[in-house]
C-alpha cells in the first residue's frame, strides 16, 4: 500500500525541520527564523506521481528561478538528510552489535561448557534412547486418550438425551434413533398398515377377518418397532458405557506413562535445557553476527534509498 509510504514523504518533505535546511542553504545560516521557515514550508507543493513510488516536489513562487531553485535545494536536502540518516542508524546499529555480539559470545562459551560438563559428569546421552521410546508411547496413549475423551463424550450427549426426554416424547424422537435403517424400515410397514387398515375400513367392520388380520399386523409391527427401539436405546447405553471404560483405561495408562517420562526427565532435564540453551545461544550469536556483515556492507556502500530523479 502506497499510501502510508506517500503520507511519511509528504509529512517530511513539508515539515519545519527540512524547511530549515533549505532556508539555511539558499540564504545562509544567519536568515533562519521561524516565520521564514513557516514561510517557506508554506510554498511547498508535493504530490504523487500515479504507479509509482515517485513524488513531484515544487514550489509556489512568483519567481521561476526562486521557484526552481526552492525545488532543487529540498529535494536535494531531503536525499542528504535521509542518507545522514541511514548513516546515523547504522552507526548505531554497529556499534551495539559490536558490544552484543561480545556479550553473546562470552555466553556462548559459557553455556557450551556446562553443557559439556553435565554430559561428561552425567552420562546424558544414554538416556536420550530411552526417552524417545516413553514419549512415543506417551504421544500415542495421548492421542488414543484424547480420541477415546471425544468419543465418550459424544456417546455421553446421546445418553444424556435420553434422559431429557419429555413426558409426551418417544426415544424415536432423538435423530440416531429415527435414523436407524431398520426402524425407519419398521415404521414404513407400520405406516403401510395403517393405510391399508383405513382403506379396508371403508368396505368392512371391525370383525371381518381381513380387519382382524391387518390389526394383528399392526399389533405385531408395533410390537416389532417398540422392540427395535429398546434395542437402541440400550445400544446407546451400552455404547456410552463401553466409551467410559475405555476413557477411563487409556487415562489410567497415559498417567502411569506419564509418570515413567517425568521419572527419566528428572535425570535429563538439565543436560536438555542446558542444550538448548547453547544451541539458543549459538544462533543468537550467528543471527548477529550476520546482521553486522549486513549493515557493514550497506554502511560501506554509502546507499540511499532515496535519490533525485530530475531537477527542476
Amino acid at each position: 500500500d502506497p499510501e502510508p509510504y506517500f503520507q511519511t514523504l509528504y509529512r517530511i518533505l513539508t515539515g519545519r525541520d527540512l524547511a530549515r535546511r533549505v532556508v539555511a542553504k539558499i540564504k545562509g545560516r544567519d536568515e533562519v527564523t521561524d516565520g521564514a521557515v513557516r514561510d517557506f514550508a508554506s510554498h511547498v507543493a508535493v504530490e504523487p506521481v500515479r504507479a509509482s513510488r515517485l513524488v513531484d516536489v515544487g514550489f509556489v513562487s512568483a519567481d521561476p528561478v526562486l521557484a526552481a531553485v526552492s525545488a532543487n535545494t529540498l529535494a536535494e536536502e531531503y536525499v542528504q538528510q535521509n542518507l545522514e540518516l541511514r548513516r546515523q542508524n547504522m552507526e548505531r546499529s554497529l556499534e551495539w552489535l559490536a558490544q552484543e555480539l561480545t556479550r553473546q559470545k562470552t555466553i556462548v562459551e559459557a553455556s557450551e561448557r556446562a553443557m559439556a560438563q553435565y554430559r561428561e559428569d552425567n552420562d546424558a546421552l544414554s538416556l536420550e534412547d530411552r526417552q524417545n521410546i516413553v514419549i512415543s508411547r506417551l504421544n500415542q496413549l495421548n492421542e488414543a486418550a484424547t480420541r477415546a475423551r471425544t468419543i465418550r463424550a459424544q456417546k455421553e450427549s446421546l445418553y444424556r438425551r435420553l434422559g431429557t426426554l419429555g413426558a409426551n416424547a418417544t426415544p424415536e424422537s432423538i435423530p440416531e434413533i429415527l435414523q436407524n435403517p431398520y426402524i425407519q424400515s419398521l415404521k414404513a410397514q407400520l405406516a403401510e398398515l395403517e393405510r391399508r387398515k383405513a382403506l379396508l375400513s371403508e368396505r368392512y367392520g371391525d370383525k371381518h377377518p381381513e380387519m382382524l388380520t391387518v390389526n394383528a399386523s399392526i399389533q405385531d409391527a408395533t410390537r416389532q418397532l417398540k422392540a427395535e427401539i429398546s434395542k437402541a436405546v440400550e445400544s446407546i447405553r451400552h455404547d456410552y458405557d463401553s466409551a467410559l471404560v475405555e476413557e477411563r483405561t487409556l487415562a489410567s495408562a497415559l498417567d502411569e506413562q506419564k509418570e515413567l517420562a517425568t521419572d527419566l526427565d528428572r535425570k535429563s532435564v538439565t543436560y536438555t535445557v542446558l542444550q538448548r540453551d547453547a544451541e539458543s545461544n549459538r544462533e543468537l550469536y550467528q543471527t548477529l553476527l550476520r546482521r553486522e556483515k549486513e549493515l557493514q556492507v550497506l554502511a560501506n556502500s554509502r546507499g540511499n534509498n532515496v535519490r533525485l530523479v530530475e531537477r527542476a
